[in-house]
């Protein structure tokens, strides 16, 4: 994808990146979205792609985690689905893991009300 973006521009991958982070039923925010990804610097956007593709965190180094840990996904999030995010939350002792059923990759685009429900539960509880 960071190539692809190099080469020939956002607009190469908008398509099937947002199809990917916004389940049907938020067809219409992902439309009002398409601009605001369109915008993204094409090498900062690449970059940054390569740079999460190099991370490598093992199980040894989530359960060095010591502070409160919420992790939220959304029940259709094809990158981060809710088994990865339930997977983590194992390995970071006392982790709290919520799935948003409404959401996808996005859910403070998607479904803002319920995370900040969550986090501020999660926060009154820390």
């Amino acid at each position: 994808r960071a190539a692809r973006v190099r080469d020939m521009g956002m607009r190469s991958v908008a398509t099937p990146s947002l199809a990917n982070s916004f389940p049907e039923h938020h067809a219409a925010l992902r439309s009002d979205y398409l601009p605001i990804y369109l915008a993204n610097d094409p090498l900062a956007y690449a970059e940054a792609s390569e740079a999460l593709a190099r991370v490598r965190m093992g199980a040894k180094d989530f359960a060095c985690v010591q502070a409160p840990t919420l992790i939220v996904t959304g029940a259709h999030d094809f990158i981060w689905p809710p088994e990865t995010g339930r997977r983590l939350a194992g390995l970071i002792r006392g982790a709290r893991f919520e799935v948003i059923v409404d959401a996808g990759h996005f859910p403070h685009i998607q479904t803002p009300k319920e995370l900040a429900r969550l986090v501020s539960e999660f926060l009154d509880e820390a």
